[in-house]
């Protein structure tokens, strides 16, 4: 029996659960409750409305960290050539990058790699 539902939309990729979880996420934060509809889309469409959601900075950002395992503010700006760090502390934010205590930069990202190659 072919998969349906997401099974079927997701092409066997576990990214989309990701993004799936992550898009979840982002209309909470808006203070709507998601619903059914939100996530009728297959992993292109979820994958383009992901990126879409990103300024033109962010997206410039998110290409230039996705070649760095962490990162802190500075050096996220440094490595994307930015003059302010506006576009890094938004990036941060987003439910796809991580704090993470461990490391000796602040933040790590979920899956920026995989969506920065995922849209070339």
């Amino acid at each position: 029996m072919p998969p349906s539902g997401h099974c079927a939309r997701c092409h066997g990729l576990p990214l989309y659960l990701d993004l799936a979880v992550l898009r979840f996420l982002d209309i909470r934060r808006t203070g709507r409750t998601p619903t059914a509809a939100d996530f009728g889309a297959d992993f292109p469409a979820l994958l383009t409305r992901t990126l879409a959601d990103l300024t033109p900075d962010e997206r410039h950002l998110l290409r230039a960290v996705s070649l760095l395992d962490a990162f802190n503010l500075p050096l996220a700006t440094a490595a994307a050539g930015l003059s302010h760090l506006s576009a890094p502390a938004r990036l941060v934010e987003r439910p796809f990058v991580r704090h993470n205590v461990f490391l000796t930069r602040d933040f790590n990202h979920i899956c920026s790699r995989r969506l920065t190659k995922a849209s070339t």
